[in-house]
C-alpha cells in the first residue's frame, strides 16, 4: 500500500497544514479544496521529491547510528478525524522529520506545522527535524516524467549538510491545527452537498 497517495482524499495529511494556515508555497487553500472535492491525487513526483525519497533511508540510518535511535517510518489513521499521518520516523516518544532542501529554507512554520500534527497523531513529546542540503547538481536528467531512475541523481551522502533541530510538542498550536482542519472538512462536506443539489435540480 502506498501510505502517502492511495485515498490521498479521504484524510487530510501533514504536507497539507501548511496551506490550512496559508503559507505553503505550493498550494492555495482553494486549490487544495477543490482537489479534495474532485478527488484528485496530485502528482507528487518532481526532482526534488524524488531526491528526497531517495536520500530518506541514507539521512535516518545516519541519524540512528549517530545518535543511538531506531527510527523507523510509520503511518497511522484517524478516521473518525479524518487524518493520516506519515512520519519518516517514530521511536520511543519521539518523531523523525527528515526535509531535503537547497539550504535556503530559513522559515520553518511549514516544517514546524505539520511536525506538530505528526506530534499529535503518534502522541509523542518532542520530534527531531534533520534537513539535508542538496548539492547544486544534484539531478542530472532531462525531467522527473522521463529520468526518474537512481542513477540521474547524485546520492552521495555529506555529513556537513546535516542541520538538526529540536523541535518540543506545543499544545497551542495542535489546537490551532485541529480547528483548521475540522473547518477545511466542514467546508468539504457544505460544497459536496451544494453539487449534489444543484445537479438534481438541473
Amino acid at each position: 500500500m502506498d501510505t502517502v497517495r492511495d485515498n490521498r482524499t479521504s484524510y487530510i495529511g501533514g504536507s497539507d497544514i501548511p496551506t490550512l494556515f496559508g503559507i505553503s508555497k505550493f498550494t492555495t487553500y482553494e486549490d487544495l479544496v477543490n482537489r479534495y472535492i474532485d478527488k484528485i491525487t496530485p502528482n507528487y513526483q518532481t526532482e526534488y521529491t524524488l531526491y528526497g525519497t531517495y536520500m530518506e533511508d541514507k539521512i535516518r540510518t545516519y541519524f540512528n547510528k549517530k545518535y543511538g535511535y531506531r527510527f523507523k517510518p510509520k503511518c497511522k489513521i484517524l478516521k473518525r478525524k479524518k487524518i493520516r499521518a506519515n512520519t519518516d520516523g517514530k521511536y520511543k516518544d519521539f518523531i523523525l522529520e527528515i526535509k531535503t532542501n537547497n539550504g535556503k529554507h530559513t522559515n520553518n512554520m511549514d516544517y514546524y506545522l505539520q511536525i506538530q500534527l505528526y506530534l499529535y497523531v503518534f502522541n509523542c513529546t518532542k520530534a527531531y527535524l534533520v534537513e539535508y542540503t542538496r548539492p547544486k547538481n544534484f539531478y542530472l536528467g532531462a525531467s522527473a516524467e522521463v529520468h526518474s531512475e537512481q542513477k540521474y541523481f547524485d546520492l552521495s551522502f555529506d555529513e556537513k549538510n546535516v542541520h538538526i533541530t529540536e523541535i518540543q510538542r506545543n499544545e497551542e498550536c495542535i489546537t490551532k491545527i485541529l480547528e483548521k482542519i475540522k473547518i477545511f472538512w466542514k467546508e468539504i462536506n457544505y460544497e459536496i452537498r451544494w453539487w449534489k443539489c444543484w445537479i438534481i435540480k438541473n
